[in-house]
């Protein structure tokens, strides 16, 4: 399984980035979405790794037309606290879009953010759509979420806070488990 994060550029391209920041690139306290996909395809995303080779951008449009075929893959919509709603319906409809219809496992969407899978959900899309957790959300919390939110297919969460409890309370309500790992480098 492939796992990558999609965030809007300025004019609107998804694209594949991770972190909030893109001073790894040399550009201290600036966003992805403080530069528009002809500037980024002009990045050397490559930079931070020793030896690679200059990289630019990669959309998401491009991803999923190398890797769909080849293997699975978890999508994880980023929609951050400062960006205006529209770019999170714009973030998720064209997700929708690239992906297509799906009934199975070989793709699925995931978000730190329940409102994005809410909207992402009433778009209709038959695409699976997992809730991404962090460290600090406890067993209470995410039965709750997991009850008022059957459209869910399950959870994703680091592997560290998975136990017994919540595994027994997701297998009786037939839901997805994902983990991650968290490292602070």
């Amino acid at each position: 399984m492939v796992y990558d994060d999609v965030q809007l550029t300025k004019d609107q391209v998804s694209v594949l980035w991770h972190d909030r920041f893109v001073e790894k690139l040399g550009y201290p306290g600036k966003r992805i979405d403080d530069f528009t996909f002809a500037e980024l395809q002009q990045f050397n995303f490559a930079r931070y790794y020793t030896g690679g080779e200059r990289e630019g951008v990669l959309s998401l449009q491009e991803f999923v037309g190398q890797y769909r075929s080849r293997c699975k893959l978890q999508i994880e919509i980023k929609n951050r606290d400062w960006e205006d709603i529209q770019r999170h319906h714009i973030k998720v409809q064209q997700c929708l879009n690239i992906l297509g219809s799906v009934n199975n496992l070989d793709v699925f969407i995931s978000s730190f953010n329940l409102n994005t899978l809410q909207y992402a959900h009433q778009l209709g899309t038959s695409i699976a759509l997992v809730y991404a957790l962090s460290e600090t959300d406890d067993i209470a919390a995410i039965q709750t979420t997991v009850t008022d939110s059957k459209f869910l297919t399950g959870i994703c969460q680091p592997i560290a806070t998975l136990n017994k409890a919540l595994v027994h309370f997701l297998r009786e309500h037939n839901k997805l488990i994902v983990t991650y790992t968290c490292n602070a480098g």
